[in-house]
C-alpha cells in the first residue's frame, strides 16, 4: 500500500498556498506513480483520454477483487484493442473482457486510511494522486489559491464573496435543507447530528465537539497540550515576528493571560503586557460572524446567532471592564486580506497608545 502521509502537515509546509504543490509533494511522498510515457501513448492512441496515474499503481499499491473475491493479478493497458485492460489473475489466467470490466480496484488513502474503489476504466486513470476524494477537497478548500479563486468568482456572478452574504442564495440553501431534511439549518436535524456524533467519535473519540473539541484544525501545544485553530496559531506567530516582536506577549507559546471579574473568568488568545492590549481570533461560525449570519441563525442547537454576540460581548466587556483593550481578528477577514487586519490593529494601538 502507500507510504502513510498527512496532508495537513505537508499543507502547512507549503503555507496552504497551493493544492497542485501540496499534492504533487506529498503524492510523491506517498509513492504515486504517474504514467510512464508509453501509458499515455497507448492510452491516446486507443482511447482517447488522458492518463495521469500509472497502472504499475493498481499492481503495487492496490487490491483486486472480482464478484467481492480479492486475487493478485497483474493489470496492464491492452493497446490496439476497445476494452483498456486486460487482467491476469493469480493462477495466469487472462480473464475475459467482461470480467476484466467488472474488475474491483481498491486503495487505502494515505492520509485517512480509509478504503476507496473503482471499477477498471479509463476516466479513472486521470487521478494524479492516491488520496481519496473526501481528503482532497479538505486539503483544497482550505488552500489560499481556491479562496481567492472562489471569491473572485463569487463577486463576478454574485456580487459577494461567500454565499451566507447572499440573501438567494440564503433562500435557496434553506429551501434545499427543508426539502431534504425538513428543518431550515443543518443544526436541526436529527439525522444530520447523529452522523455527526459518528465522524467525531471516529476522528476524535468524543461524540460533541464543543467539548474541548476545537472546530477548526488543531494543534497540540507541547507541554501544556492546549489545542488551538491553524488560525489562531498563525495569527500568533505573525503578530510575534511583525507589530510585536520587541514586546513581551503572552499566548499558546507559554502562557495565556487569564482575566476574572464579576465570577467571570476567561483567557485572551494573545496579549500584551506593556499595552495592556488582548487580541482575540474569531472563528466565524464559533463566534457567529455578523457579516456572514443573521440574528436567526442556528449556530448550534438551541443557540442562535444573536445569543452568541451577545455571548461575546458580554465576555469582552467583562474584560474592558478590567481596563484591557479587546481587538478582535475575525478568521474570514484574516483569511482573505491578512494585511490589512494587521493595519487595522496597528492603528487600533496607536489610537490606545495616543489616548492612554
Amino acid at each position: 500500500m502507500f507510504n502513510k502521509v498527512s496532508l495537513n502537515e505537508i499543507a502547512e509546509k507549503f503555507s496552504w498556498n497551493s493544492w497542485e504543490d501540496i499534492k504533487a509533494y506529498a503524492s510523491d511522498e506517498a509513492g504515486f506513480i504517474r504514467a510512464s510515457h508509453s501509458e499515455k501513448e497507448i492510452m491516446s492512441a486507443n482511447f482517447k483520454a488522458p492518463i495521469n496515474m500509472s497502472v504499475e499503481n493498481i499492481n503495487q499499491h492496490a487490491r483486486t477483487s472480482l464478484n467481492g473475491l480479492y486475487f493478485s493479478g497483474n493489470v496492464s493497458v491492452q493497446a490496439g484493442k476497445k476494452h483498456k485492460f486486460k487482467v491476469v489473475n493469480q493462477e495466469g489466467s487472462l480473464l475475459s473482457h467482461s470480467e476484466s470490466a467488472r474488475v474491483n480496484v481498491e486503495f487505502i488513502c494515505p492520509n485517512c486510511q480509509c478504503v476507496y474503489s473503482f471499477y477498471l476504466a479509463v476516466k479513472h486513470l486521470t487521478k494524479d494522486s492516491p488520496f481519496c476524494r473526501k481528503c482532497c477537497k479538505s486539503i483544497l478548500h482550505k488552500c489560499n489559491s481556491y479562496k481567492s479563486t472562489y471569491a473572485d468568482s463569487m463577486t463576478r456572478l454574485y456580487g459577494v464573496k461567500y454565499p451566507l452574504q447572499h440573501k438567494e442564495l440564503q433562500r435557496k440553501m434553506r429551501n434545499t435543507m427543508i426539502k431534504n431534511y425538513g428543518v431550515m439549518f443543518s443544526t436541526e436535524s436529527v439525522s444530520i447530528e447523529n452522523k455527526r456524533k459518528i465522524t467525531m467519535l471516529q476522528k476524535y473519540g468524543r461524540d460533541n465537539i464543543w467539548r474541548g473539541i476545537n472546530p477548526h484544525e488543531e494543534y497540540s501545544i507541547v507541554p501544556s497540550g492546549m489545542q488551538i485553530s491553524r488560525g489562531e496559531k498563525h495569527m500568533v506567530d505573525t503578530l510575534d515576528n511583525t507589530l510585536f516582536k520587541n514586546c513581551k506577549t503572552r499566548s499558546y507559546k507559554n502562557s495565556q493571560q487569564k482575566f476574572q471579574t464579576n465570577g467571570m473568568i476567561g483567557f485572551f488568545d494573545y496579549f500584551v503586557p506593556d499595552l495592556n492590549l488582548a487580541v482575540e481570533f474569531y472563528g466565524d461560525y464559533f463566534h457567529a460572524n455578523p457579516k456572514i449570519y443573521e440574528s436567526n441563525h442556528i449556530i448550534r442547537p438551541g443557540v442562535t446567532a444573536a445569543d452568541v454576540w451577545y455571548k461575546n460581548n458580554t465576555r469582552n466587556d467583562a474584560a474592558r471592564s478590567t481596563g484591557v483593550n479587546v481587538f478582535v481578528v475575525w478568521e474570514r477577514d484574516w483569511e482573505t486580506d491578512q494585511a490589512n487586519s494587521v493595519k487595522e490593529l496597528q492603528e487600533f494601538v496607536n489610537d490606545y497608545c495616543k489616548n492612554s
